[in-house]
């Protein structure tokens, strides 16, 4: 999308941005209550296209193009509106710096906000990856349903790359009844040179706190030690089967977190906190 965008602005000459703008969000009504987003920040993507020499384009055209599609550049348009996040968490294009900022960029929108990272999903399949989630998403509201709220506890340390030796999730999921949820926590390696590019994401069980609560507790435990393996990301997913009907599937999560716990000063520790 990105390749074609620059392509159409450099054979349109340049065009006007607002006006562009104006034609894909100012002149037709948001459905009621609903926008998807499949990326928050469109320039900060288009940057790391430019940035890794991904693209023949200048990246001027690049930051241009994404300053016109980035939803948070329309926030008050958007308003309370319901937002899907989306993120592959074995992209190769997005930096890690990129999707670790993603928990403040979610934060920005004043509606309910449900981000959704697939493991073990590289850049170019993010859609493909996506495509149950956002099926019981938009069929959800069809049927005048929300996915259920889900909300986290915010990260311990102020850093993006925690210097924690473990990292404790906390996420609590309001169901309806007739609906049950799934959580499980994901890990994986930051390697050297290749970050989350091709990362081997593995699953572990979390169970509710209490029968009925809601709330899932796990510490996500260090990545086993290597060569190149610099620090370790995990979150939690909920999967809602048969949401909002039979046959579909809803999935969120918290957003990417990740701790370097080879870091000489520790700052914090979520080693005390219930297992995983």
């Amino acid at each position: 999308a990105a390749g074609a965008g620059a392509d159409l602005l450099q054979t349109l000459g340049a065009p006007d941005l607002a006006e562009i703008s104006a034609q894909l969000l100012g002149n037709r009504e948001l459905a009621p209550g609903l926008i998807g987003a499949e990326y928050l920040y469109g320039e900060m993507m288009a940057t790391e296209y430019a940035k890794q020499n991904l693209m023949e384009y200048d990246h001027s055209i690049l930051a241009r193009l994404g300053k016109m599609t980035s939803p948070a550049l329309w926030l008050d348009r958007i308003g309370d509106r319901p937002v899907l996040f989306m993120s592959a968490t074995s992209d190769g294009i997005i930096s890690l710096d990129a999707q670790l900022a993603h928990e403040e960029g979610v934060r920005a929108f004043r509606g309910p906000v449900w981000m959704s990272n697939f493991p073990n999903c590289v850049h170019d399949d993010t859609t493909n990856c996506a495509a149950p989630a956002l099926a019981a998403f938009f069929r959800g509201f069809l049927l005048d349903r929300r996915p259920p709220v889900i909300s986290w506890d915010p990260p311990t340390s102020a850093l993006l790359l925690s210097e924690n030796r473990s990292e404790f999730l906390r996420i609590n999921v309001l169901t309806s009844p007739g609906t049950s949820a799934h959580v499980q926590l994901w890990r994986a390696p930051v390697m050297r040179l290749r970050g989350l590019s091709w990362a081997p994401w593995q699953p572990s069980a979390v169970q509710e706190t209490a029968p009925g609560s809601g709330i899932y507790e796990a510490v996500a435990r260090p990545w086993p030690p290597g060569p190149d393996v610099l620090a370790t990301a995990c979150f939690l997913q909920v999967r809602l089967r048969d949401w909002p009907e039979p046959g579909l599937e809803f999935a969120a999560s918290t957003p990417l977190r990740a701790f370097d716990h080879n870091a000489t000063g520790h700052r914090g520790s979520g080693a005390d906190a219930p297992g995983d």
